[in-house]
């Protein structure tokens, strides 16, 4: 059963925007218990996200830190905003981000990891990943699609580019105990079994692997990060 221990995890963690974001990993590892334990720290938006990296990146015993964002509208505006946030010595990143995840391995620094969502290429956030796990013959979604293209266009309160959202909120509360996103993972209403779930999947593996070496212990600390707030998902939402 996949699990985020405090006391080995603090070691690896992966920062994410929100509690959706939160939620929608823990559930994925809770399904693949190969996984290894990470902690899943919520940085309650991209901009407080961002600002945190160098100072994570500095923390004492550090092995690995991952950045999941939304790509939002514009894929490379958004990553040249997380390659800004990155230290600007010692990382060889690339011009793109690779549609696999970023991982990269450098000596004597933790392990870094990127993840755009959906895809690491298109447009769009985690509503797209998540619409992506809904299975294809749900009858469900296809009228909860139908539902949300029949409002007109003058009384549509979402954004146009918030419209997938819209159809994977509406599908969500048809279950038969209307859920987040997370909690329909747990409940198996969302497949994971997908491609694009899968190579994310990879990446948390890839990143997360334990080293046999400790390269943050090697490092003079430079600085202390509030360790305190980092943390996977309380009982009560798991």
């Amino acid at each position: 059963m996949a699990h985020i221990e405090k006391t080995q995890s603090e070691r690896y963690v992966l920062l994410v925007e929100g509690q959706d974001d939160q939620h929608v990993v823990y559930h994925i590892c809770d399904r693949r218990p190969e996984l290894p334990d990470f902690f899943i720290r919520e940085m309650k938006g991209i901009d407080s996200l961002l600002e945190s990296v160098q100072a994570m990146l500095k923390t004492p015993r550090l092995q690995a830190l991952g950045i999941l964002i939304d790509a939002n509208s514009d894929p490379t505006a958004r990553w040249n905003q997380v390659k800004c946030s990155l230290p600007q010595e010692g990382l060889k990143l690339p011009k793109n981000i690779p549609p696999g995840g970023l991982v990269i391995d450098t000596p004597d620094r933790p392990r870094v990891g990127v993840w755009m969502m959906p895809d690491n290429v298109s447009s769009g956030e985690l509503e797209d990943f998540v619409a992506k796990m809904i299975p294809g013959h749900d009858p469900i979604w296809r009228r909860a699609k139908q539902y949300i293209d029949q409002i007109p266009d003058e009384e549509r309160k979402f954004k146009e580019n918030k419209e997938l959202s819209a159809k994977v909120y509406a599908w969500l509360a048809t279950r038969k105990e209307p859920k987040k996103m997370g909690l329909a993972i747990k409940a198996g209403g969302l497949d994971i079994s997908n491609q694009l779930c899968q190579s994310f999947v990879k990446w948390l593996a890839k990143l997360f692997a334990k080293s046999t070496t400790s390269p943050a212990a090697a490092r003079p600390a430079l600085g202390l990060y509030d360790t305190e707030q980092v943390h996977g998902l309380p009982p009560e939402k798991r």
